[in-house]
């Protein structure tokens, strides 16, 4: 087991959510300069955008990843989101790709100031937590195979919408914002958890766990890619962050108690 250590877990959390914005920037921005100043791109230099992603999208895996073993969910998940919500305000907006109104300013200063304050009022560090016994209860498991469910079902449009978008250029779809927001969140929640689950198990269990996550940083770069293009950042990442921290606040009640 890997000794708790609040400040490795705030530290890195807070990298991971920053990677996420450059991860989503490296894809958006180039797309900004096409759609809007009429920018004219080498094929060769948009060939790079895609892999410059998926780069990014690995070392933020082994940061997330990291990032859960010094310290508890309940603080982990806050700290990552409040990252992203702040970088993804400066960078997108000073860049001029959206615009951020007063009240989505002061809301996401809010929420950076309670994440601040979370290692001071909130969870202290959980040392010695059996994570197999915490899976083993039914409604652990049963909400396990939820959050599996949602991942499956969105991680299966998110992955065919890459083909789409690689095909015509566009993914069209009534629902394309919700499921790529059920994605985004099912699969950044179960693969927090499984993270915490890979330092705890061997075996059997360990493999289920490996391949589990890979599907989960699969889907979660698949909607990284769409997400650049795709959705409005200024409404994306908020709905997001907001989906994230229910949903996240559910399984810690649920499973790591």
């Amino acid at each position: 087991m890997v000794e708790q250590n609040l400040a490795y877990a705030c530290g890195l959390a807070a990298v991971g959510g920053c990677m996420q914005v450059m991860a989503i920037l490296v894809l958006a921005y180039p797309q900004y300069q096409k759609t809007v100043n009429n920018v004219k791109y080498s094929d060769s230099f948009e060939s790079l955008l895609v892999p410059m992603n998926i780069v990014l999208q690995i070392l933020l895996g082994f940061v997330n990843t990291a990032s859960t073993w010094y310290g508890p969910v309940s603080i982990v998940i806050p700290v990552r989101v409040s990252a992203q919500l702040l970088f993804n305000m400066f960078f997108f907006g000073s860049l001029g790709i959206e615009k951020f109104a007063k009240d989505v300013r002061v809301g996401t200063y809010i929420v950076v100031l309670g994440a601040l304050l979370l290692p001071i009022v909130g969870p202290t560090a959980q040392e010695g937590q059996d994570a197999v016994e915490l899976f083993e209860h039914i409604p652990a498991e049963i909400w396990t195979a939820i959050l599996v469910a949602l991942t499956t079902i969105s991680g299966f449009y998110c992955i065919k919408w890459i083909g789409d978008k690689n095909t015509i250029g566009t993914v069209k779809h009534a629902y394309k914002f919700h499921i790529l927001l059920i994605a985004r969140i099912a699969s950044a929640v179960l693969s927090t958890s499984l993270s915490k689950f890979l330092v705890g198990t061997s075996g059997l269990s360990f493999g289920i766990t490996v391949f589990g996550y890979i599907a989960c940083s699969l889907v979660i770069s698949s909607v990284a890619i769409l997400q650049a293009t795709e959705t409005d950042q200024s409404t994306f990442v908020p709905s997001s962050a907001c989906g994230i921290q229910f949903m996240n606040a559910i399984t810690g009640l649920i499973i790591w108690q």
